[in-house]
This record gives C-alpha cells, sequence and structure tokens, in this order.
C-alpha cells in the first residue's frame, strides 16, 4: 500500500501469492522425485515425458503467478479523489458522490429458498443505482451480488478476502470519504437489497462442518494410506525371502504391458523349479533381462537360457511357493504413502477451514 498522486493504492494480499509459491514448490519436489524414482526403475518411456511435461508445466505456471503476485501484487483497489475503483473485481470507476453509505455485511446469508451463502467479510456499498456495475467485465463479475432497492437505489456486497486491510479499516476509510461526520457501522447487517435475512439454519452435522470435498480427500487418502501399508508389509516380508540357486525347466517369451504408462513390451519369462528342506518347489517369473519391444530380437535370445542352466531366485521360507527373480521392495509404498497423506492432509485443510469460518 502507498500514497500516488492518483491516489491511495491499495494492492492485493501476499498470502495467496505465498499458497501458490508453496504448492507449486512442493509439486515441484515432488515430480523431480517421481522422475528419478521411474527413472532409476527403467520405467521411462513415453509416459515419463508426457507426465512430466504436464507436470513441469503446472508447476512453473503456480511458481511464475506466486513469484509475479508476491513481488508486485495486482491492485485490489485505488481510493482517488474522485472515487473509488476495484481492478480485481472489474470494478472501474465508482465516483464517492454515487456511494451513498457502506456497511459491514453478514459472513453467512440464507436466502428464501434456504440456501446458504458464505462470504469473507464482506462490505455492503449503497449506491444511487447499478450503473458502474453494469459496464464491461464488471456486469459479470458482480450478478449475484447487487439487489435493487424499491426507491431505485442499489446495494453491492462485495468480498475482501484480497483486500491487504481488515474489512473494518477498509470501512472507515471509505466512510471517511462518504460522509467524513458519520462513525462507521461495524455491527453486522440485518438487511440486504431491503428483505430482511433470514437466520441461520440449525447447525450443521459434524460432515457438513467439513464439506463434500473434505470427506472424499479424508476417505480418498484412508484408502491409499491402507494400501500402502500392505505394499509395505509385502515389503518388510521381503526383507526376509532368501537367495536360492533354481534350474530352468522352460523359456518362452510372452506380451508384457507395464500397469503404470500402458507400454507393451516382449519379456522372457522362465519357469524354474528348486529345492527347500528337500521338497521340490516350482515357480515362474519374468526374468529382468531383454525386455524390448520388439518381439523377433527378445525370441533370438531364448538361447541364453537353455533347460538345465542354473538360475538364482528368491523365495519365501515360511512359503516356498511365493518366489520371484527378485523380492517385494516398498517403492510402491513410498510413493502411495506420499500420495495417502497429501489427500489426507488436504481433507484436514479444508476441515480446518470450514472451522476458522465458522
Amino acid at each position: 500500500m502507498g500514497l500516488l498522486p492518483e491516489g491511495e493504492v491499495l494492492r492485493t494480499s501476499r498470502r495467496y501469492s505465498l499458497i501458490l509459491i508453496t504448492i507449486g514448490a512442493l509439486f515441484l519436489v515432488i515430480g523431480l522425485w517421481a522422475t528419478g524414482i521411474m527413472r532409476s526403475r527403467g520405467d521411462a518411456g513415453m509416459f515419463l515425458y508426457i507426465w512430466g511435461a504436464f507436470w513441469f508445466l503446472g508447476t512453473g505456471a503456480a511458481l511464475f503467478a506466486g513469484l509475479s503476485g508476491f513481488i508486485k501484487p495486482p491492485l485490489y483497489a485505488l481510493l482517488s479523489e474522485h472515487g473509488i475503483a476495484f481492478p480485481s473485481l472489474r470494478v472501474t470507476h465508482i465516483p464517492w458522490s454515487h456511494i451513498l453509505g457502506v456497511r459491514l455485511g453478514p459472513k453467512t446469508t440464507t436466502d428464501s429458498k434456504g440456501t446458504s451463502h458464505v462470504f469473507t467479510s464482506p462490505l455492503i456499498l449503497h449506491l444511487r443505482d447499478l450503473a458502474p456495475l453494469q459496464s464491461g467485465q464488471a456486469a459479470r463479475w458482480t450478478q449475484g451480488q447487487t439487489a435493487l432497492l424499491p426507491d431505485g437505489t442499489a446495494e453491492w456486497m462485495m468480498q475482501t478476502h484480497n483486500c491487504p486491510l481488515p474489512a473494518t479499516e477498509l470501512l472507515s476509510r471509505i466512510q471517511a470519504r462518504v460522509d467524513p461526520s458519520r462513525l462507521p457501522d461495524t455491527q453486522p447487517a440485518t438487511t440486504f437489497g431491503g428483505v430482511p435475512l433470514n437466520p441461520p439454519r440449525a447447525p450443521k452435522s459434524f460432515f457438513g462442518k467439513i464439506g463434500f470435498g473434505g470427506i472424499i480427500s479424508v476417505v480418498v487418502g484412508v484408502l491409499i494410506l491402507v494400501g500402502a501399508f500392505g505394499s509395505w508389509s509385502k515389503a518388510q516380508d521381503g526383507k526376509t525371502w532368501i537367495k536360492n540357486a533354481a534350474t530352468i525347466e522352460y523359456a518362452s517369451v510372452v506380451r508384457h504391458t507395464a500397469k503404470r504408462h500402458r507400454t507393451v513390451s516382449w519379456r522372457i519369462q522362465l519357469d524354474y523349479r528348486f529345492t527347500h528342506s528337500g521338497v521340490v518347489f516350482h515357480g515362474r517369473d519374468l526374468h529382468y533381462r531383454y525386455n524390448d519391444g520388439v518381439r523377433s530380437f527378445v525370441e533370438g535370445r531364448l538361447r541364453d537360457f537353455p533347460p538345465g542352466d542354473p538360475v538364482s531366485i528368491y523365495y519365501n521360507p515360511r512359503d516356498p511357493s511365493q518366489s520371484a527373480f527378485f523380492p517385494p521392495t516398498a517403492n510402491d509404498a513410498k510413493v502411495f504413502f506420499f500420495l495417502g497423506g497429501f489427500f489426507l492432509l488436504f481433507g484436514v485443510i479444508i476441515f480446518l477451514t470450514h472451522r476458522l469460518r465458522s
């Protein structure tokens, strides 16, 4: 905020820019971490480039918007000697002589249909008519927040969540220019557009306070965390798997589709046998060599796995029927834990936001 020759300038609050910067930085870290994981596991492919392009473009846009708004926030309001303008609300100019009064608006209103409308520290401007709000982009941005009075005047309930000043201080500054001899009315209004505001409805239930989006986010987060715990348990169990020598019984080429990005390749599948405590067990798994999109190339490598050759495998000593070339790992569990925690945290933030509003 500052005093310029054209009047008093109020720039939008920087807290929303900080939120954008935080979200952009968080998702940038997630993107770099996920890209590193996929590349280290050999899951690059076309999916990585397409996903990475959209991910990092969105991250860059959030960071650019946040940093731009933080370095030089856009104008919220301009209070000049001739009137007031709200560039962020698409209202260019309202002469002081056009404003009959200003008062605090209610944060929650209920219309005749029983629908609740929530505002953030609103102000109600009493205007001679709706002319300043019916020109240009203001006609679209202010519709639904204006009302005509029986005497031909109008009221506009405007949001102040982007204002760097408390609503009461902005009220005082407008009132000082409209009518310096009159003290600001700091009591929330009981009417809007000449219609008495209905009393608040019965208190919302617990789920109503959280909000539908918060409920969905928490449920999704819990489900993902349950899946992550299952994957983590398998990984912990995989630490007890024993490395053992096995004998190849049969080798074949099979079509393999990656679960993540649906790329098709050809792999060598080996049937093998191994011995545990004198008992012979049989297993089957995709070998980690010769993963290629050309079938003829992979078929040509079958000679590297003749029946009777030894191969190293891992098996579960508590259940030897479970075996593979590599034991289960916790790579997927880490991703699921992070995603589940993110959704759960997002749901908690929504809940806290509703609590603060209430």
